[in-house]
């Protein structure tokens, strides 16, 4: 056919993708929350409370877990823990290995915390 170009298929748009930075935690709004913990696994080394992030600044509990893993990784937990320090100000961090550590002790009594403030007296 003279004068009619080709058609190009091309695909829909698709939806926009939100990206998800694991240091944002699983929820990225706190109306949806009453309290948050996020926890950061060693592992993933010692510069994670000094990246920041919205889990890291804001939860009302960092949990900094693992920390038998430590030397094996390379990471300084003084280190981690001047960097949760200067990132949350006066909100708590506890460092927790569950393998010395099997009930959470520092989480638990953290919650039982909250649910005793809760209580009528």
């Amino acid at each position: 056919m003279a004068g009619c170009s080709p058609r190009v298929w091309s695909p829909p748009p698709s939806p926009p993708q939100r990206v998800r930075d694991p240091a944002d935690g699983p929820t990225s709004t706190r109306v949806l929350v009453d309290r948050q913990i996020f926890v950061v696994d060693v592992a993933g080394g010692d510069k994670v409370p000094r990246k920041g992030g919205p889990g890291v600044t804001a939860a009302d509990l960092l949990v900094i877990n693992k920390t038998d893993l430590a030397p094996l990784v390379g990471a300084d937990l003084s280190v981690m823990d001047r960097d949760a320090r200067a990132r949350r100000g006066d909100l708590p961090t506890v460092f927790l290995s569950l393998t010395e550590d099997r009930a959470a002790t520092p989480v638990a009594e953290w919650i039982r915390g909250l649910v005793a403030a809760r209580m009528p007296a």
